[in-house]
């Protein structure tokens, strides 16, 4: 499907018309063409409508199609009925290869009136009209789509679509800009614009425009375009002395018939004494391509993050990877060219449930496994992926060959995709630490925010592939549960790269009356256990019955144990907040380096997730899951919150029952301290906040 986000029908009275012309490719495929009216519901939020593609909601949505061979229907989308259906003249697509296709709805005194036209370029013209009692027009989105047999190949085209109406109200609209990401610096602003998925023209013109408090104006018409992403950088000096100067990037061009922009606001003079941080991750909504769906179960696009960003009035945002998961809302498309455009949709649904949150306030954004299109990531040093002859392989990996590729390590996705996937995240950020050319992007750096220092790595890129421990395994997980931690690891083994690590190095090093925040990906300790049950290969999430055993899950950062502790080595002793996502299941830890030294990580709720994650240890140093315990690959920990999953009843269950939420950071300069908050989506069910048992927890940066 592809939506309009400008209509969406409130009024089930009135008077509606939609039109389209369309036409079928000259390949051989079945299937049919046609336009979706009022997908989803007014129960809905509009941009909830928006991801109704191949399923069938609870709703009164119908469906016109007409197919090649000149069969027209309406259908009930939400009950899979026929409401009409029509055989046209065999001579309807006959040395023609389009037709108008034309609906009118009157809808009165719940009695509605449709009529339907249909004319191809010969003027071979069919009519008819239904009367239907008891009816009335129905409410949500409007949408093109199709659906074929055969995929990736040309099936068919739309063009000179056409809406009106009385039904409609005003709808939060997209246009050609979608969104905006920036980060500022002493004397540079960093801006990124998201563009809807055109080919920008020769007529097409952007510009940024800068306005200070004082009406000084800056206008900048020098931009760099990525033609794979779809984006448009800015990087421009900042107007000096102003707290906060506002911006607006303007189109003019084919898109639209009047001129297009978005505004924000940068603060130039952030908070120097106490800064804000919201923190969120692994943005993984419920699949949807497996039949009816429950769009109250669904949450997107996740308004209580925006009530909670609303409340809480964060200085900075930050992204700690999976801003998106691959297989939602459809499953992923893996083939060139057309992974491309199916990246894009995904991430521009992201772009639509954030921009406003990110349109005045700076963001930083990390990229994980899902965000190019893998669900686990051994990056071996940014290689790429191996293949092999499927017949080769054990045969628990030829069916699984995207997990075979990912246990031998490196990107399965061609160079360019993850290029375009990194960069389409990070370009607003700071030039990267690494400026030398490889085959994929580098992006790791620091940002100093006021008196707040950042350390923005992307360790998964350069640690060592799980099959280097020379042992069975499947997704990262040993085969044998009896191996010891010393077989688990090797001198060899890496985890954040040469170059990383020297990074690392001299970002701790730098001195500073700050506080210095390093964020990663996934935390350095396998805070996870599942059921004693569980083996790799049945591919079971956790629950919370029966007794648990540790999980050696190579994908958290507690793996290669030799990588991780010279990290950890590298802070040593040094004041350091680490903040990660990944795990889905919110924490608070402090682990240890070779020489004791502790330093505290805070594993954010995920927005939320499918696959829940539980800490329920059965070791003999403590009977509780809090306190001093060891990983399953032998890393110290002392375990100060955890947010594991629960049977308490929060509507929606099917998704609160999974521990999702979103971090607060307070962090404080006067006292050297960082305030760390863990809240669940339902933080506001009641009049006092709600807050994850444990949380806050308070930490000393001194």
């Amino acid at each position: 499907t592809a939506h309009l986000s400008k209509f969406q029908i409130k009024n089930e009275s009135g008077y509606l018309k939609a039109s389209v012309k369309l036409g079928f490719s000259q390949i051989k495929n079945s299937g049919y063409l046609g336009l979706l009216i009022g997908a989803g519901d007014t129960k809905f939020n509009e941009k909830t409508n928006l991801l109704i593609h191949n399923n069938f909601p609870n709703s009164n949505s119908h469906l016109l199609s007409i197919t090649k061979e000149g069969e027209l229907s309406l259908r009930s989308y939400g009950t899979d009925s026929v409401i009409y259906k029509h055989k046209l003249d065999e001579n309807i697509f006959y040395d023609t290869s389009s037709v108008d296709l034309e609906i009118n709805y009157k809808s009165f005194s719940n009695t509605t009136l449709i009529s339907f036209r249909v004319k191809n370029l010969n003027n071979i013209t069919f009519k008819d009209s239904i009367l239907l009692k008891n009816s009335s027009i129905p409410l949500g989105s409007i949408a093109l789509t199709y659906s074929c047999k055969k995929a990736f190949i040309s099936f068919g085209w739309f063009d000179n679509l056409n809406i009106t109406g009385d039904v409609f109200r005003n709808s939060e609209t997209t246009g050609p800009i979608l969104s905006s990401f920036h980060t500022v610096t002493t004397d540079s602003i960093f801006i990124t614009a998201q563009l809807q998925p055109f080919k920008i023209a020769e007529e097409d013109q952007f510009n940024l425009i800068l306005r200070s408090s004082k009406e000084e104006r800056k206008v900048h018409l020098n931009f760099q375009y990525d033609s794979l992403a779809h984006q448009i950088r800015f990087r421009v000096p900042t107007i000096k002395n102003n707290k906060k100067i506002h911006y607006a990037i303007n189109y003019e061009g084919n898109q639209t018939r009047t001129p297009f922009h978005i505004s924000g606001e940068v603060m130039v003079k952030p908070p120097k004494k106490e800064l804000t941080v919201m923190a969120l991750n692994c943005n993984g909504f419920a699949f949807m391509h497996e039949g009816k769906f429950d769009y109250n179960a669904l949450w997107y696009p996740y308004e209580q993050i925006e009530k909670g960003f609303k409340k809480f009035n964060p200085d900075l945002i930050v992204f700690l990877g999976d801003q998106f998961y691959e297989s939602r809302p459809s499953m992923p498309i893996n083939t060139a060219p057309f992974c491309y455009l199916d990246y894009i949709y995904k991430w521009n649904l992201f772009c639509l449930q954030f921009r406003s949150l990110t349109v005045n306030t700076p963001t930083i954004i990390l990229t994980d496994d899902h965000d190019i299109y893998q669900g686990n990531l051994w990056g071996s040093n940014a290689s790429l992926a191996k293949e092999s002859s499927k017949s080769k392989l054990k045969k628990y990996y030829q069916t699984n060959y995207d997990t075979w590729q990912q246990d031998n390590g490196g990107y399965f996705m061609p160079a360019d995709f993850v290029n375009m996937a990194i960069q389409s995240q990070t370009s607003h950020l700071p030039k990267p630490f690494d400026k030398e050319k490889s085959l994929l992007t580098n992006y790791y750096t620091s940002y100093k925010y006021g008196n707040f220092d950042f350390a923005i790595m992307e360790d998964k890129k350069y640690k060592s592939a799980p099959t280097q421990i020379n042992h069975p395994i499947f997704n990262g997980v040993p085969l044998n549960d009896s191996l010891t931690t010393k077989q688990l690891n090797n001198d060899s083994l890496t985890l954040l790269g040469e170059r990383q690590l020297l990074f690392l190095k001299q970002f701790l090093s730098k001195k500073s009356k700050g506080i210095k925040v390093i964020l990663t990906q996934s935390a350095y300790a396998s805070l996870t256990t599942i059921n004693i049950e569980s083996h790799p290969l049945k591919d079971q999430p956790a629950t919370l019955s029966g007794k648990h055993k540790l999980n050696r899950d190579m994908d958290t950062n507690g793996w290669p144990k030799n990588g991780r502790d010279k990290a950890l080595n590298s802070v040593g002793s040094t004041p350091t907040l680490f903040l990660s996502g990944d795990q889905h299941m919110g924490s608070v830890v402090e682990l240890y380096d070779t020489l004791n030294n502790g330093t505290h990580f805070f594993t954010v709720p995920s927005i939320s997730n499918t696959w829940p994650r539980t800490w329920f240890p059965s070791d003999s140093l403590n009977n509780s899951p809090l306190g001093i315990h060891y990983d399953g690959f032998g890393n110290k920990m002392n375990v100060i919150a955890v947010a594991n999953p629960t049977n308490e009843i929060h509507t929606p269950q099917k998704v609160n029952k999974k521990s999702p939420g979103f971090g607060i950071i307070i962090l404080n300069k006067k006292h050297k301290s960082a305030q760390l908050h863990a809240y669940p989506l339902y933080f506001d069910e009641v009049e006092e906040l709600q807050e994850y048992k444990g949380w806050p927890v308070n930490i000393s940066l001194k």
